[in-house]
């Protein structure tokens, strides 16, 4: 017999009555959100993680892209806008965690790294145990018979294994230069922020143009270099991703969302989100709003 003896005297991860709580997992099959991404967005009361089983690409959180791989883990903490970019993408397939109501270190609630780690970290050696993990969890995270608190140990093995991974080796930084930046990317970065807090109001070039002081041509150019996408098209995938929020946790009437979003006309609404996700909001709604009752 060989017999390993566990340490007995250990500081928990999370401390009691701080831990977090299992809203919902899923899994994305390859090449599913080329046909209906999840756009632009963020969850302003939860932690998101996603692990990646197959393919390559690259995903955007909160101001950069990140290339993504076969074995990733992608931390999103609280609030960050996070985009699934399906168009930039080969073969992705992968797990998802949302977990809320938790507190880690001195970090804000439903946040696992600070802002100035790297949120994408390899599973290396423990790829094949936190795929099975994440297989025995999607398969019985809705089950009835009393499994919810076995589904919360499965969750808790995942993030105290995810933990390991980002705080067990050196930690890796983000590039210095994204905290750093020159006068010119600063205000870009301002820009963003501003359509990312005023996506509901009546924004043009133009308006934006005036704004900060720029021409319309000048601002769109930085602003495509610096995201890679081009500042109007940012607009309607914030918005866009707003609207898919709202359709999925809320009953509030299509052409409500479409006005607290910033689309003041319900038809024009409809037809750039079916351009951007592929079906009508109706449609998503009747498909991904399966647990909001009559």
């Amino acid at each position: 017999m060989i017999q390993k003896f566990i340490h007995q005297y250990y500081q928990p991860n999370f401390s009691s009555g701080h831990k977090p709580k299992l809203q919902s997992v899923s899994f994305v099959p390859s090449n599913f959100n080329k046909k209906h991404p999840r756009i632009l967005h963020q969850h302003t009361d939860a932690f998101e993680m996603l692990f990646i089983i197959s393919g390559e690409g690259y995903y955007y959180l909160d101001s950069a892209y990140y290339k993504i791989k076969c074995g990733d883990l992608i931390f999103c903490n609280s609030g960050v806008l996070h985009d699934e970019l399906p168009e930039k993408n080969n073969g992705i397939s992968f797990y998802g965690l949302r977990l809320s109501g938790f507190t880690f270190h001195n970090l804000p609630d439903n946040h696992l790294i600070p802002e100035e780690i790297h949120p994408i970290v390899c599973s290396g050696v423990r790829y094949d145990m936190i795929k099975d993990l994440f297989e025995i969890l999607f398969q019985y995270g809705d089950a009835e018979h009393h499994m919810e608190e076995f589904c919360e140990h499965i969750m808790m093995a995942i993030m105290n294994l995810s933990i390991s991974l980002v705080y067990g080796e050196e930690i890796k930084r983000k590039d210095e230069k994204n905290r750093s930046k020159p006068n010119e990317t600063r205000q870009i970065y301002q820009i963003k922020q501003y359509i990312d807090q005023n996506y509901h109001d009546d924004l043009s070039l133009e308006s934006l143009g005036k704004t900060f002081y720029l021409s319309p041509y000048y601002l769109s150019h930085i602003f495509k270099s610096t995201f890679q996408i081009p500042p109007m098209q940012y607009l309607y995938r914030r918005r866009i991703g707003e609207a898919q929020s709202l359709l999925i946790a809320t009953r509030e009437p299509i052409t409500r969302i479409a006005g607290s979003v910033g689309f003041g006309d319900p038809n024009y609404f409809a037809i750039q989100f079916k351009k951007y996700v592929g079906m009508t909001p109706s449609a998503y709604r009747t498909i991904y709003a399966k647990s909001i009752s009559d």
